[in-house]
């Protein structure tokens, strides 16, 4: 259930969790909003578009798109198919020593998929899959787990897209 205050979204995050993952099989569009979550999307059936200002990413099967926090967006829903949706709480690894200078990776929305960013795409998919798992099991300390692997695709992500060199320093 959608939680809305003018354009901004509260993330219904549940059972007192900073994680959410959603299995979304809606027609609905959802119209222009907010939230302080990141947003990663990854269409499983069929495509599903997502407007963010004057950009439109018509997400085919596998592609994997990051939204950063705070930044406006629109979601239009095919007339069928299956994507994740994982929204979670920044903050939580934003203060990691050294980790707060990745946030430029998170700038602008990222599209990973095997043409735009080829030599992280199998990881990237490996590790949704892998948080998937973790998120849909019985396993304890599942959000502890969920994080890591977030982690792991800021980790990529900033290797990719920015100077690490100096930007962790020891």
């Amino acid at each position: 259930m959608r939680i809305m205050d003018g354009i901004y979204e509260k993330v219904d995050y549940q059972n007192n969790s900073s994680i959410l993952l959603h299995i979304n099989r809606e027609t609905d569009n959802y119209s222009t909003h907010w939230h302080t979550a990141v947003e990663i999307i990854m269409p499983i059936i069929n495509i599903y578009t997502i407007i963010i200002g004057k950009t439109t990413y018509r997400l085919k099967e596998g592609d994997i798109l990051f939204i950063p926090p705070g930044e406006l967006h629109e979601l239009i829903a095919p007339k069928d198919g299956i994507r994740r949706i994982l929204l979670f709480d920044f903050s939580l690894i934003s203060n990691l020593r050294g980790f707060s200078n990745a946030i430029t990776v998170l700038s602008q929305a990222r599209l990973i998929n095997e043409i735009s960013a080829p030599d992280i795409y199998p990881q990237m998919k490996q590790l949704f899959d892998n948080i998937t798992q973790e998120y849909t099991g019985n396993n304890s300390l599942k959000e502890a787990a969920i994080y890591a692997l977030i982690l792991q695709m800021f980790v990529l992500l900033g290797r990719k897209y920015m100077n690490t060199v100096n930007y962790f320093p020891d």
